[in-house]
């Protein structure tokens, strides 16, 4: 006879799905902190081992995008004739989806841009460093969405789905 007490419940490893999700969260939120870092150090003087600490949010975001484009075979970036009809499909939704998502975004900024000129009273990227986060954000946003939205839906074997 069996205690049931003695059997430990232990909570299954997070599955494939879970890592690329993560990953696709810790790509976008290493570069917000990133970005927010930067602009710590130039509103504030900080010390310059300050700027060492900036460095943990570079690698975050970069190594964590080298994880999420092998996680998903970089299947996004592939050719036709590496993918079988099934990924071409889930390629060619995520570029679909990635580029509808860029247009909405893209659009809100020039609406913002447009009212934040227009009126003066609202905050508008005009430093150097200002127009860089964005650039360099929109950059991220563009180049790697189409990799993050296969990350995010696919199931949690990509071969066996």
């Amino acid at each position: 006879m069996s205690d049931t007490r003695t059997a430990l419940h232990r909570p299954a490893p997070p599955s494939g799905r879970t890592i690329r999700r993560a990953l696709v969260l810790a790509t976008y939120l290493g570069y917000m902190v990133l970005v927010a870092m930067f602009w710590a150090r130039s509103v504030r003087d900080l010390p310059n081992w300050f700027l060492l600490l900036i460095l943990v949010p570079g690698f975050v975001t970069l190594l964590s995008f080298a994880g999420l484009y092998t996680s998903t075979y970089s299947m996004a970036d592939q050719p036709d004739k590496r993918l079988d009809e099934r990924q071409r499909m889930v390629r060619d939704r995520a570029y679909r989806f990635a580029y509808h998502a860029l247009a909405a975004v893209f659009l809100v900024a020039a609406l913002y841009a447009y009212i934040a000129l227009d009126s003066g009273s609202l905050w508008f990227p005009r430093t150097s460093n200002q127009l860089n986060a964005f650039f360099w954000g929109a950059m991220l946003l563009a180049t790697t969405l189409p990799t993050a939205v296969i990350a995010w839906t696919e199931p949690d074997d990509l071969d066996e789905a």
